[in-house]
């Protein structure tokens, strides 16, 4: 299906109309205009006035599908798509999936898999991928977190004898990787978001024996489950800093719309077998003993989305 991408260039009010429930398109300064879409995707607080001032516009033709959560009551959108940390309440247009969309197939780590083997290829024994990602809610990227990462990367090259493809993303502190790098031991690999060169993420995900993932990014966990190999989770420090700890207040005295609880994906995962968590030795070890192989991921979900998506432009 053909689709046109536009990213608005928001005024100074965006927020705030988004926050007021307004339909409007005062909140950008980019130009929209006639034709309007059958189906318009979009996500975030601020796009929430625009998308349905096109909607309105069109006199209703236009579909509005939102991802994530909205601030406005969920029957103003046709659809809306989201996961259980964003805790919506059930409704007749809401679908949560266990896990978020992405674009991770067979064929795109084929790809990977050819144009990193030069990098990747060489590495001897069990490679193991981390993928960071950065200071978000409840959870900090501190020197404390850094130092606890090291060590448990460290204990499990000792128990297994790991080379380590560590990947940073946009969200990760920019002294986050010197201090981890600084006690890491052994064999590594390390990128840091905004080097120069090709980002080597989906190498790491087609390369990797077994993944590491921080467990504040829920996309990053949902990419690394999609290759079907082992994943553990290491979790940042939770309120150690100003921010995390109102973040954590807020997640529970405040309303739902301002926060978000990952911790709910964590344990439907856990308790399915899905992943573990690399503090725990039990764990770690049934990790490294599957190490390698490779299950068919269950990508069901995805597929759902995109047919309800499809319906409502019948």
């Amino acid at each position: 299906m053909p689709f046109r991408r536009v990213d608005p260039v928001y005024t100074f009010w965006s927020g705030l109309i988004g926050l007021l429930e307004r339909v409007s398109s005062a909140g950008t300064a980019t130009r929209l205009a006639a034709p309007w879409p059958r189906l318009l995707i979009s996500a975030g607080l601020r796009n929430e006035p625009i998308a349905r001032w096109i909607r309105a516009q069109s006199n209703g033709a236009t579909r509005v599908v939102f991802l994530g959560r909205t601030w406005a009551a969920l029957n103003r959108f046709d659809l809306v798509v989201t996961t259980p940390q964003y805790r919506l309440r059930r409704a007749a247009n809401l679908i949560q999936n266990p896990l978020t969309l992405h674009a991770v197939n067979a064929a795109r780590l084929a790809a990977a898999r050819r144009v990193w083997q030069p990098q990747f290829g060489r590495s001897a024994g069990l490679r193991v991928g981390v993928l960071l990602g950065g200071d978000s809610g409840p959870y900090a990227f501190d020197e404390n977190f850094a130092a606890r990462l090291a060590t448990e990367l460290n204990r499990l090259a000792q128990e297994s004898a790991a080379t380590y493809l560590v990947s940073s993303s946009s969200r990760t502190p920019a002294g986050f990787l010197a201090a981890l790098e600084r006690d890491l031991a052994g064999e590594h690999y390390l990128h840091a978001w905004g080097d120069a060169g090709e980002n080597p993420y989906f190498g790491i995900l087609a390369w990797s024996d077994l993944i590491i993932v921080s467990a504040d990014s829920i996309a990053m966990i949902s990419e690394a489950l999609a290759t079907g190999k082992r994943v553990l989770l290491t979790e940042p420090t939770c309120g150690g800093s100003p921010r995390a700890r109102i973040y954590r207040s807020a997640m529970s005295w405040g309303h739902r719309r301002w926060t978000r609880d990952v911790s709910l994906i964590h344990t439907a995962l856990v308790e399915s077998g899905l992943i573990g968590w690399l503090r725990s030795p039990e764990d770690r070890a049934k990790a490294v003993a599957a190490a390698g192989s490779v299950s068919e991921p269950s990508l069901t979900y995805q597929k759902s989305t995109v047919e309800q998506v499809r319906k409502l432009l019948d």
